[in-house]
């Protein structure tokens, strides 16, 4: 075996000047693997090698480079050459985001971490109230603005009050129109009393109109046997009116009329 590769090498050192070596030859000795593309011969245990490049970058975080595949060589060392910032993970105002950025040349990706998004308030365009404050929240956070509170006008009857039932007066907050309500007493009955008298046995009065309700109500008195709001007296007698008649009536001493009605003597009178 020895003397075989005896022969062979000393056939190649006879042939080098006359052939063409592709790729480039160092004399480091190192020992070239099976699948070497190269189209070079390839020198086993030799002084010279043919490089055989890989098509594919080799990187870390300071550069890349391209590896021979039968030795430690290195060719095509350089820099990364980034691209931009790409968002990988989107940064929010409670969470930070993630960016990476990739090499133009053989693809080493570079993560960095974002912030937080600083959070800006969006005030509403609209008032939010309580029964005692005014104020403007953000629509993206529980933050207030101007809070402050209502300044009500002087109300307005909203519902009108009758002699039974309540109304209702209704304020206006002067900033931000925010109502409330306060209850108006009802009227109460004014009585409107009839001119005629009504009655019962006992009692005369006035009867509301509205209610019927007895206005002015008090006992009868009779005069004559009649009360002015015109009753009459069940119980009432009526004196007797004597009615002197024409005729005279006499006794030894004296001289009359009669009554016609009773026959009491009237106008008596000595002769």
């Amino acid at each position: 075996m020895k003397i075989k590769l005896k022969r062979f090498l000393a056939l190649v050192a006879a042939a080098a000047t006359a052939l063409s070596f592709a790729g480039c030859v160092s004399n480091n000795g190192g020992t070239p693997s099976d699948d070497d593309s190269s189209d070079g011969p390839e020198i086993i245990g030799g002084e010279n090698h043919t490089h055989s490049w890989s098509s594919v970058y080799e990187s870390d975080a300071e550069g890349h480079w391209k590896e021979c595949s039968g030795c430690d060589e290195k060719e095509e060392e350089a820099a990364h050459t980034f691209g931009n910032w790409q968002v990988e993970k989107a940064a929010t105002e409670s969470e930070g985001g993630r960016e990476y950025r990739e090499c133009n040349l053989c693809g080493y990706a570079e993560y960095r971490d974002t912030a937080a998004i600083p959070h800006e308030h969006v005030w509403a365009t609209t008032w939010s109230s309580d029964g005692d404050y005014h104020w403007y929240k953000c629509e993206n956070c529980e933050e207030v603005s101007q809070k402050a509170a209502h300044t009500w006008d002087d109300g307005e009857v909203t519902t009108e009050p009758t002699e039974t039932t309540e109304g209702i007066r209704t304020y206006t907050c002067k900033t931000c129109h925010k109502t409330k309500t306060e209850p108006v007493a009802a009227l109460g009955h004014t009585h409107s009393p009839s001119k005629e008298w009504s009655s019962d046995g006992s009692q005369h009065w006035h009867a509301c109109s509205g209610c019927n309700e007895k206005v002015d109500a008090e006992n009868h008195t009779y005069k004559d046997g009649v009360c002015e709001c015109g009753h009459k007296d069940p119980d009432y007698v009526a004196p007797h009116e004597h009615v002197a008649g024409t005729k005279w009536e006499v006794n030894e001493t004296q001289h009359w009329h009669e009554c016609t009605e009773c026959g009491e003597p009237l106008a008596a009178a000595e002769h």
